[in-house]
């Protein structure tokens, strides 16, 4: 039987986001949620359009764009991976972010069965 830690995903999608230190909920969900998204579709392409609603809206985006290109490039580096392995990668870089050392054992993630 195994065990399962879970932890708050807001938590560490904020610290994917700003590294640097921990940001708490009651400042950072208003920072990063205020905004208005619409999707529109043509030629068999989709974009979505992001209207920040917030005063600090390019720090926003900063954060989130930073976000993104990191999840991006950890995609892109193993798309003939499996899912669990994007899950590894962000395992190890919030182990070595939190901790500051580098990530020497890795992490045994169960397998994902779908």
């Amino acid at each position: 039987m195994g065990v399962a830690l879970v932890y708050n995903w807001w938590s560490i999608f904020v610290r994917l986001v700003h590294p640097e230190a921990r940001l708490e909920a009651i400042t950072s969900r208003p920072l990063l949620l205020s905004a208005v998204a619409r999707q529109t579709s043509h030629a068999g392409q989709k974009l979505i359009r992001v209207t920040p609603m917030h005063a600090e809206a390019p720090r926003a985006q900063g954060m989130l764009m930073r976000a993104s290109q990191l999840l991006s490039s950890w995609k892109h580096g193993a798309e003939q991976l499996a899912v669990p392995s994007v899950l590894q990668r962000l395992c190890d870089y919030l182990i070595r972010l939190i901790a500051g050392s580098p990530a020497s054992r890795r992490l045994h993630l169960l397998p994902c069965y779908v």
